[in-house]
């Protein structure tokens, strides 16, 4: 009897703690990344083409970070408006697309890069950056301004018009 009762407090203790995190990311307090004006942490980027640099490399000019999977259908749709947003202000701020998947999915990525046709800088991660930048839900927009500090942090999928009126904020900046 002491058996049944201990499973039976298990599931429930099970159930409660999923139930938590369901209330926790419709109500938009999971993966909301750094707060605005933080320092950013300085990581390394390798590139998935060309060769690996870091954040601090791009200070003196914004910088877009942008979170992202394979599988995320709000990625997919997203990475084609950024990519157009990229080669807008490609001369004047500095992007990465940061894939935060496995190791293992490498080949998919670099074949999802190449069907999409994106022109934007590809970062393969495997989910170290998006841990420094507390990305726990994707899509995930980081905007850093030119001193390198959190200027905006968007979750979820943005309209075009929200991301450059975002960049325009942080070119404003000194």
């Amino acid at each position: 009897m002491s058996e049944t009762v201990t499973q039976k407090w298990t599931s429930w203790l099970l159930f409660g703690a999923a139930a938590a995190l369901l209330v926790l990311s419709f109500t938009g307090l999971k993966g909301r990344g750094l707060p605005r004006g933080k320092e950013a942490p300085d990581i390394a980027l390798p590139l998935i083409a060309g060769a690996p640099t870091k954040l601090s490399e791009g200070y003196g000019r914004p910088q877009v970070l942008a979170f992202w999977a394979t599988w995320c259908g709000p990625c997919r749709e997203e990475l084609p408006e950024l990519d157009r947003v990229y080669k807008k202000y490609e001369k004047d701020v500095r992007f990465f697309a940061v894939n935060v998947e496995d190791l293992t999915m490498r080949p998919m990525v670099e074949a999802f890069v190449q069907k999409t046709g994106l022109q934007m800088p590809v970062v393969f991660d495997g989910g170290a950056a998006a841990s420094r930048y507390h990305a726990s839900s994707i899509p995930m927009l980081v905007i850093l301004d030119k001193t390198g500090k959190i200027s905006e942090t968007f979750t979820g999928q943005q309209p075009e018009s929200r991301v450059t009126g975002a960049i325009d904020r942080a070119l404003a900046t000194n």
